[in-house]
Protein backbone atom coordinates (compact mmCIF):
# COMPACT_ATOMS: atom_id res chain seq x y z
CA UNK A 1 0.00 0.00 0.00
CA UNK A 2 1.26 3.58 -0.80
CA UNK A 3 0.60 6.42 1.39
CA UNK A 4 1.21 10.13 0.76
CA UNK A 5 0.91 12.85 3.23
CA UNK A 6 -1.76 15.58 3.00
CA UNK A 7 -0.16 19.05 2.15
CA UNK A 8 -0.84 21.53 4.19
CA UNK A 9 -2.22 24.49 1.29
CA UNK A 10 -2.88 22.78 -1.98
CA UNK A 11 -1.63 25.92 -3.30
CA UNK A 12 1.87 25.80 -2.33
CA UNK A 13 2.30 22.30 -4.48
CA UNK A 14 5.87 23.61 -5.93
CA UNK A 15 9.24 24.67 -3.62
CA UNK A 16 9.48 27.68 -5.40
CA UNK A 17 6.10 28.85 -4.51
CA UNK A 18 6.63 28.37 -1.43
CA UNK A 19 9.89 30.07 -1.29
CA UNK A 20 7.82 33.55 -3.25
CA UNK A 21 5.49 32.68 -0.39
CA UNK A 22 7.83 33.29 2.42
CA UNK A 23 9.52 36.61 0.56
CA UNK A 24 6.45 38.45 0.02
CA UNK A 25 4.80 37.49 3.49
CA UNK A 26 8.09 38.74 5.35
CA UNK A 27 8.17 41.48 3.60
CA UNK A 28 4.94 42.38 3.68
CA UNK A 29 5.73 42.45 7.69
CA UNK A 30 8.29 44.39 7.59
CA UNK A 31 7.56 46.82 5.64
CA UNK A 32 3.67 47.39 7.94
CA UNK A 33 6.34 47.52 11.10
CA UNK A 34 8.39 50.37 8.58
CA UNK A 35 5.05 52.48 7.75
CA UNK A 36 4.20 52.62 11.95
CA UNK A 37 7.95 53.06 12.72
CA UNK A 38 9.22 56.69 14.62
CA UNK A 39 12.60 57.39 15.44
CA UNK A 40 12.86 55.91 18.89
CA UNK A 41 10.41 53.37 18.62
CA UNK A 42 12.09 49.66 19.24
CA UNK A 43 12.41 47.88 16.45
CA UNK A 44 10.38 44.73 17.72
CA UNK A 45 12.22 42.23 15.40
CA UNK A 46 10.41 39.68 17.73
CA UNK A 47 7.25 40.47 15.73
CA UNK A 48 9.39 39.02 12.52
CA UNK A 49 9.31 35.80 13.72
CA UNK A 50 5.50 35.49 12.36
CA UNK A 51 6.01 35.20 8.85
CA UNK A 52 8.95 33.04 9.90
CA UNK A 53 6.36 30.45 11.75
CA UNK A 54 3.84 30.50 8.77
CA UNK A 55 6.41 30.58 6.11
CA UNK A 56 7.70 26.84 7.89
CA UNK A 57 5.14 25.79 8.52
CA UNK A 58 3.28 26.00 4.84
CA UNK A 59 6.35 25.41 2.85
CA UNK A 60 8.80 23.44 5.19
CA UNK A 61 12.56 24.43 6.76
CA UNK A 62 13.97 26.04 3.36
CA UNK A 63 10.86 28.69 2.69
CA UNK A 64 11.40 28.86 6.74
CA UNK A 65 14.79 29.93 6.91
CA UNK A 66 14.64 31.90 3.98
CA UNK A 67 11.73 34.18 5.83
CA UNK A 68 14.36 34.11 8.65
CA UNK A 69 17.39 35.07 6.34
CA UNK A 70 14.57 37.96 4.67
CA UNK A 71 13.66 39.13 7.98
CA UNK A 72 17.03 39.85 9.47
CA UNK A 73 18.56 41.51 6.41
CA UNK A 74 15.28 44.03 5.84
CA UNK A 75 15.13 44.48 9.43
CA UNK A 76 19.14 45.23 9.73
CA UNK A 77 18.11 47.53 6.58
CA UNK A 78 15.40 49.58 7.22
CA UNK A 79 14.88 49.24 11.12
CA UNK A 80 18.58 49.29 12.86
CA UNK A 81 20.27 52.43 12.89
CA UNK A 82 22.11 53.49 11.13
CA UNK A 83 18.54 52.98 8.91
CA UNK A 84 19.04 52.07 5.03
CA UNK A 85 22.52 50.42 5.84
CA UNK A 86 23.48 47.08 6.40
CA UNK A 87 26.05 48.08 8.91
CA UNK A 88 24.98 47.23 12.55
CA UNK A 89 25.73 48.87 16.02
CA UNK A 90 27.24 46.59 18.17
CA UNK A 91 23.98 47.41 21.09
CA UNK A 92 22.23 45.81 18.06
CA UNK A 93 24.04 42.28 17.39
CA UNK A 94 22.25 40.78 20.19
CA UNK A 95 18.91 41.37 18.94
CA UNK A 96 19.79 40.89 15.35
CA UNK A 97 21.27 36.85 16.67
CA UNK A 98 18.33 36.73 18.93
CA UNK A 99 15.80 36.79 15.82
CA UNK A 100 18.41 34.10 13.48
CA UNK A 101 18.61 31.79 16.41
CA UNK A 102 14.58 32.37 17.19
CA UNK A 103 14.30 31.66 13.58
CA UNK A 104 16.20 28.31 13.23
CA UNK A 105 14.88 26.90 16.55
CA UNK A 106 11.29 28.11 14.98
CA UNK A 107 11.58 26.12 11.59
CA UNK A 108 13.37 23.44 13.08
CA UNK A 109 10.14 22.74 15.86
CA UNK A 110 7.56 23.32 13.33
CA UNK A 111 9.62 20.98 10.71
CA UNK A 112 8.87 18.64 13.41
CA UNK A 113 5.66 19.36 14.01
CA UNK A 114 4.94 19.25 10.19
CA UNK A 115 6.83 15.71 10.34
CA UNK A 116 4.76 14.33 12.94
CA UNK A 117 1.24 15.25 11.68
CA UNK A 118 2.45 13.70 8.11
CA UNK A 119 3.46 10.72 10.05
CA UNK A 120 -0.07 10.50 11.88
CA UNK A 121 -2.06 11.06 8.62
CA UNK A 122 0.15 8.45 6.68
CA UNK A 123 -0.66 6.00 9.30
CA UNK A 124 -3.94 6.77 9.27
CA UNK A 125 -4.47 6.05 5.77
CA UNK A 126 -2.77 3.17 6.02
CA UNK A 127 -4.86 1.98 8.48
CA UNK A 128 -8.25 3.05 6.35
CA UNK A 129 -6.85 1.18 3.36
CA UNK A 130 -6.05 -1.91 5.50
CA UNK A 131 -9.44 -1.95 6.69
CA UNK A 132 -10.83 -1.40 3.70
CA UNK A 133 -8.94 -4.04 1.93
CA UNK A 134 -9.78 -6.49 5.23
CA UNK A 135 -13.50 -6.01 4.47
CA UNK A 136 -13.08 -6.73 0.40
CA UNK A 137 -10.97 -9.56 1.72
CA UNK A 138 -13.99 -10.71 3.28
CA UNK A 139 -16.20 -10.84 -0.29
CA UNK A 140 -13.56 -11.81 -2.63
CA UNK A 141 -14.32 -15.52 -2.67
CA UNK A 142 -17.86 -15.28 -3.41
CA UNK A 143 -17.17 -12.69 -5.66
CA UNK A 144 -14.79 -14.29 -7.41
CA UNK A 145 -16.54 -17.37 -7.64
CA UNK A 146 -19.48 -15.24 -8.90
CA UNK A 147 -17.42 -13.92 -11.68
CA UNK A 148 -15.76 -17.54 -12.54
CA UNK A 149 -19.78 -18.51 -13.04
CA UNK A 150 -20.62 -15.22 -15.04
CA UNK A 151 -17.94 -15.79 -17.57
CA UNK A 152 -18.62 -19.36 -17.97
CA UNK A 153 -22.21 -18.56 -18.65
CA UNK A 154 -21.02 -15.79 -20.69
CA UNK A 155 -18.69 -18.14 -23.09
CA UNK A 156 -21.21 -21.07 -23.10
CA UNK A 157 -23.66 -18.47 -24.80
CA UNK A 158 -21.24 -17.42 -27.95
CA UNK A 159 -21.75 -20.65 -30.04
CA UNK A 160 -25.54 -21.00 -28.55
CA UNK A 161 -26.59 -17.20 -29.64
CA UNK A 162 -24.39 -17.85 -33.06
CA UNK A 163 -26.53 -17.80 -36.16
CA UNK A 164 -23.80 -20.12 -37.76
CA UNK A 165 -23.79 -23.27 -37.71
CA UNK A 166 -21.28 -24.46 -35.07
CA UNK A 167 -19.86 -28.71 -34.09
CA UNK A 168 -17.92 -30.54 -31.96
CA UNK A 169 -16.99 -33.91 -32.87
CA UNK A 170 -14.52 -36.84 -32.25
CA UNK A 171 -13.97 -37.76 -35.71
CA UNK A 172 -11.83 -40.84 -34.97
CA UNK A 173 -14.96 -42.19 -32.71
CA UNK A 174 -17.45 -40.80 -35.06
CA UNK A 175 -19.23 -38.99 -32.23
CA UNK A 176 -20.93 -35.79 -32.09
CA UNK A 177 -20.32 -33.90 -28.76
CA UNK A 178 -22.00 -31.09 -29.51
CA UNK A 179 -24.31 -28.76 -31.93
CA UNK A 180 -25.79 -25.22 -31.59
CA UNK A 181 -29.28 -24.66 -32.17
CA UNK A 182 -28.78 -22.92 -35.38
CA UNK A 183 -27.12 -26.28 -36.79
CA UNK A 184 -30.23 -28.26 -35.20
CA UNK A 185 -32.86 -25.66 -36.78
CA UNK A 186 -30.87 -25.67 -40.27
CA UNK A 187 -29.95 -29.97 -40.54
CA UNK A 188 -32.19 -31.40 -37.77
CA UNK A 189 -30.83 -34.72 -38.90
CA UNK A 190 -27.32 -34.10 -38.26
CA UNK A 191 -27.67 -36.08 -35.04
CA UNK A 192 -28.98 -39.01 -36.25
CA UNK A 193 -27.07 -39.26 -39.32
CA UNK A 194 -23.70 -37.59 -37.39
CA UNK A 195 -20.35 -38.22 -39.70
CA UNK A 196 -22.70 -39.05 -42.48
CA UNK A 197 -24.14 -36.25 -42.88
CA UNK A 198 -22.79 -33.93 -46.37
CA UNK A 199 -22.30 -31.22 -43.14
CA UNK A 200 -19.50 -33.22 -41.42
CA UNK A 201 -19.06 -35.86 -44.23
CA UNK A 202 -14.76 -36.54 -45.22
CA UNK A 203 -13.42 -34.89 -41.64
CA UNK A 204 -11.55 -38.13 -40.68
CA UNK A 205 -9.10 -36.72 -43.37
CA UNK A 206 -8.48 -33.74 -41.57
CA UNK A 207 -7.52 -35.36 -38.10
CA UNK A 208 -4.32 -36.73 -40.13
CA UNK A 209 -4.30 -33.35 -42.17
CA UNK A 210 -3.66 -31.41 -38.54
CA UNK A 211 -1.46 -33.87 -37.59
CA UNK A 212 0.79 -34.30 -40.56
CA UNK A 213 1.18 -30.42 -40.72
CA UNK A 214 1.75 -27.56 -38.03
CA UNK A 215 -0.94 -25.61 -38.92
CA UNK A 216 -3.64 -25.78 -35.85
CA UNK A 217 -6.71 -24.53 -38.39
CA UNK A 218 -7.50 -25.60 -42.00
CA UNK A 219 -10.55 -24.68 -43.99
CA UNK A 220 -12.83 -26.35 -46.82
CA UNK A 221 -15.71 -25.67 -48.57
CA UNK A 222 -19.07 -27.94 -48.81
CA UNK A 223 -22.00 -27.90 -50.11
CA UNK A 224 -25.54 -29.24 -48.58
CA UNK A 225 -27.98 -29.46 -50.40
CA UNK A 226 -27.81 -25.63 -52.06
CA UNK A 227 -26.01 -24.34 -49.51
CA UNK A 228 -22.25 -24.06 -49.64
CA UNK A 229 -20.77 -23.31 -46.16
CA UNK A 230 -17.23 -22.48 -45.78
CA UNK A 231 -15.64 -24.35 -42.92
CA UNK A 232 -13.11 -23.78 -40.16
CA UNK A 233 -11.68 -26.78 -38.19
CA UNK A 234 -9.74 -26.49 -35.52
CA UNK A 235 -8.26 -29.41 -33.61
CA UNK A 236 -8.08 -29.76 -29.71
CA UNK A 237 -5.64 -31.21 -28.89
CA UNK A 238 -5.98 -32.12 -25.22
CA UNK A 239 -9.33 -34.08 -26.12
CA UNK A 240 -8.52 -35.16 -29.73
CA UNK A 241 -11.91 -33.57 -31.02
CA UNK A 242 -12.54 -31.15 -33.81
CA UNK A 243 -14.67 -28.13 -33.63
CA UNK A 244 -16.34 -27.32 -36.98
CA UNK A 245 -17.43 -23.78 -37.47
CA UNK A 246 -19.88 -23.30 -40.50
CA UNK A 247 -20.42 -19.99 -42.40
CA UNK A 248 -23.00 -19.76 -44.95
CA UNK A 249 -21.92 -18.07 -48.35
CA UNK A 250 -24.32 -19.56 -50.81
CA UNK A 251 -25.54 -15.96 -51.56
CA UNK A 252 -21.74 -15.14 -51.88
CA UNK A 253 -21.01 -17.83 -54.18
CA UNK A 254 -24.08 -17.02 -56.23
CA UNK A 255 -23.19 -13.46 -56.72
CA UNK A 256 -19.48 -14.79 -58.02
CA UNK A 257 -21.18 -16.83 -59.98
CA UNK A 258 -23.59 -14.14 -61.46
CA UNK A 259 -20.41 -11.67 -61.78
CA UNK A 260 -18.27 -14.29 -63.70
CA UNK A 261 -21.45 -15.06 -66.12
CA UNK A 262 -20.92 -11.46 -66.79
CA UNK A 263 -17.56 -11.24 -67.27
CA UNK A 264 -17.69 -13.95 -69.91
CA UNK A 265 -21.27 -12.11 -71.45
CA UNK A 266 -18.52 -8.98 -71.41
CA UNK A 267 -15.50 -10.85 -73.01
CA UNK A 268 -17.18 -12.31 -75.57
CA UNK A 269 -18.99 -9.55 -76.81
CA UNK A 270 -17.83 -8.38 -80.28
CA UNK A 271 -19.44 -5.16 -79.17
CA UNK A 272 -16.74 -2.74 -77.38
CA UNK A 273 -17.70 -2.90 -73.97
CA UNK A 274 -16.30 0.40 -71.77
CA UNK A 275 -16.81 1.51 -68.05
CA UNK A 276 -14.99 4.79 -67.06
CA UNK A 277 -15.77 7.23 -63.71
CA UNK A 278 -17.47 10.42 -63.48
CA UNK A 279 -14.34 11.92 -64.46
CA UNK A 280 -14.22 10.20 -67.71
CA UNK A 281 -11.42 7.85 -66.89
CA UNK A 282 -11.32 4.12 -68.30
CA UNK A 283 -11.52 1.80 -66.19
CA UNK A 284 -12.30 -1.22 -68.36
CA UNK A 285 -12.12 -2.88 -71.63
CA UNK A 286 -13.16 -5.74 -73.21
CA UNK A 287 -11.40 -7.84 -75.99
CA UNK A 288 -14.64 -5.96 -78.14
CA UNK A 289 -13.02 -2.48 -77.44
CA UNK A 290 -9.92 -3.58 -77.72
CA UNK A 291 -10.86 -4.78 -81.92
CA UNK A 292 -12.36 -1.95 -82.35
CA UNK A 293 -10.29 0.41 -81.33
CA UNK A 294 -6.85 -0.92 -81.74
CA UNK A 295 -5.83 0.15 -77.84
CA UNK A 296 -4.97 -3.02 -75.46
CA UNK A 297 -6.33 -2.92 -72.18
CA UNK A 298 -3.00 -2.09 -70.63
CA UNK A 299 -2.70 0.83 -73.25
CA UNK A 300 -5.92 2.99 -72.38
CA UNK A 301 -7.36 2.11 -68.51
CA UNK A 302 -6.60 5.08 -66.62
CA UNK A 303 -6.42 6.91 -69.84
CA UNK A 304 -9.08 9.86 -70.26
CA UNK A 305 -12.03 8.41 -72.32
CA UNK A 306 -11.08 11.88 -75.14
CA UNK A 307 -8.67 9.15 -76.71
CA UNK A 308 -10.96 8.18 -78.59
CA UNK A 309 -12.84 11.32 -79.46
CA UNK A 310 -11.96 13.33 -82.93
CA UNK A 311 -10.77 16.40 -82.34
CA UNK A 312 -14.57 17.98 -83.39
CA UNK A 313 -16.39 15.68 -80.97
CA UNK A 314 -14.71 16.62 -78.00
CA UNK A 315 -17.36 18.66 -76.19
CA UNK A 316 -19.57 15.46 -76.45
CA UNK A 317 -17.84 13.99 -73.68
CA UNK A 318 -18.78 16.26 -71.62
CA UNK A 319 -22.38 16.67 -72.22
CA UNK A 320 -22.33 12.48 -72.09
CA UNK A 321 -20.80 12.80 -68.53
CA UNK A 322 -23.10 15.57 -67.14
CA UNK A 323 -26.02 13.46 -68.27
CA UNK A 324 -24.72 10.68 -66.52
CA UNK A 325 -24.09 12.51 -63.21
CA UNK A 326 -27.66 13.23 -63.43
CA UNK A 327 -28.77 9.46 -63.76
CA UNK A 328 -29.84 9.68 -67.49
CA UNK A 329 -29.48 6.91 -69.88
CA UNK A 330 -28.31 7.58 -73.33
CA UNK A 331 -29.82 5.65 -76.28
CA UNK A 332 -28.25 4.30 -79.19
CA UNK A 333 -26.57 7.07 -81.47
CA UNK A 334 -24.70 7.41 -84.13
CA UNK A 335 -21.08 9.33 -83.95
CA UNK A 336 -17.43 9.33 -84.97
CA UNK A 337 -14.43 7.94 -83.27
CA UNK A 338 -10.49 7.45 -83.42
CA UNK A 339 -8.95 3.97 -83.80
CA UNK A 340 -5.31 4.10 -82.37
CA UNK A 341 -4.21 3.91 -86.04
CA UNK A 342 -5.38 7.58 -86.13
CA UNK A 343 -8.47 6.22 -88.35
CA UNK A 344 -11.93 7.35 -87.92
CA UNK A 345 -14.66 4.75 -87.19
CA UNK A 346 -18.68 5.00 -87.27
CA UNK A 347 -19.80 3.51 -84.31
CA UNK A 348 -22.87 3.18 -82.81
CA UNK A 349 -23.08 3.97 -79.13
CA UNK A 350 -24.80 3.76 -75.71
CA UNK A 351 -24.47 4.81 -72.31
CA UNK A 352 -26.02 3.65 -68.89
CA UNK A 353 -24.81 5.36 -65.62
CA UNK A 354 -22.93 2.96 -63.17
CA UNK A 355 -24.02 2.39 -59.15
CA UNK A 356 -22.60 0.97 -56.64
CA UNK A 357 -24.57 -1.34 -53.44
CA UNK A 358 -26.13 2.03 -52.35
CA UNK A 359 -27.56 3.18 -55.31
CA UNK A 360 -24.85 5.98 -55.88
CA UNK A 361 -23.44 6.87 -59.42
CA UNK A 362 -19.71 5.91 -59.91
CA UNK A 363 -19.47 6.05 -63.38
CA UNK A 364 -20.72 5.33 -67.00
CA UNK A 365 -20.90 2.04 -69.15
CA UNK A 366 -20.54 2.44 -72.89
CA UNK A 367 -21.46 0.20 -75.36
CA UNK A 368 -19.89 0.63 -78.87
CA UNK A 369 -20.79 -1.04 -82.37
CA UNK A 370 -18.61 -0.56 -85.28
CA UNK A 371 -21.56 0.47 -88.09
CA UNK A 372 -18.67 1.39 -90.75
CA UNK A 373 -20.59 -1.23 -93.21
CA UNK A 374 -24.08 0.16 -92.32
CA UNK A 375 -22.72 3.49 -93.04
CA UNK A 376 -21.50 2.62 -96.22
CA UNK A 377 -24.70 0.80 -97.52
CA UNK A 378 -26.84 4.00 -96.22
CA UNK A 379 -24.52 6.15 -98.64
CA UNK A 380 -24.71 3.87 -101.64
CA UNK A 381 -28.65 3.88 -101.62
CA UNK A 382 -28.64 7.44 -101.39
Amino acid sequence: MNARPAQSFSILRTWWMACLFAVVTTSFTVWLRVLVYRPGDPPLLMLFLIPIMFSAYVGGMWPGLLATVVATLEGIYYLLPPQHSFAISRANVAGAATLILDGVLINVLVTLLRSNRDRLKTEQLRADELKAALDRNTMVDITRRKQAEERAVWLASFPERNPNPIMELDAAKELIHYVNPTALRLFPELVSQKLRHPLVAGLQDFIVKLQASSEEVLRREVEVGALVFAQTITHIPETGRLRVYSTDITALKRAEATQQRLADIVNSSDDAIISKTLEGIITSWNPGAQELFGYTAEEVIGRPMLVLFPPDRLKEEADILARIARGESLQPYDTIRVRKDGVTVDVSVTVSPLTDSEGRIIGASKIARDITVRKKIEARLR
